[in-house]
């Protein structure tokens, strides 16, 4: 989940903070936290494949405020959080649907991994929702990891 307000010229972790990790279950949440908090490079985009190395100031923390929520009640705090502009969903194809559509109407911009849902009906309903309550105020990208 992350902010979108900040547009200035900053590095890119400082644009678009993190600000919260949310998953089904706190065992599930918890353990990332440690990693995202403390260490990332930041200030380009990196080329895994072509990334000579960076100077030791090009180091900084990643999201030192960012914080673990799970269920429902995690969920629904995020969502309602006026910060969170937009969430990107990485879950099972049967879990999907439903926390996207509850994004959207929380007017959060979503980005989700295909397949968007677990039927292809559930996909085509979600879809014609979007187009017609959404599309004109939110962005809503379906992406393949």
């Amino acid at each position: 989940m992350v902010d979108s307000s900040h547009h200035h010229n900053r590095s890119h972790a400082t644009e678009w903070p993190l600000l919260a990790i949310w998953s089904r279950s706190e065992a599930r949440a918890t353990p990332l936290l440690p990693t995202i908090n403390e260490y990332a490079l930041v200030g380009r985009v990196i080329d895994m494949y072509h990334c000579p190395p960076l100077p030791q100031h090009a180091h900084t923390r990643f999201a030192p405020d960012c914080k673990a929520h799970w269920g429902d009640d995690g969920l629904d705090a995020i969502l309602a959080d006026p910060r969170v502009r937009a969430v990107v969903i990485a879950l099972p194809a049967q879990a999907q649907l439903q926390i996207a559509a509850k994004a959207l109407a929380a007017g959060k911009h979503v980005l989700q991994e295909k397949p968007i849902g677990a039927t292809m009906q559930e996909a085509v309903d979600l879809l014609t929702l979007y187009k017609q309550q959404y599309s004109s105020k939110l962005m809503w990208g379906v992406a393949e990891n």
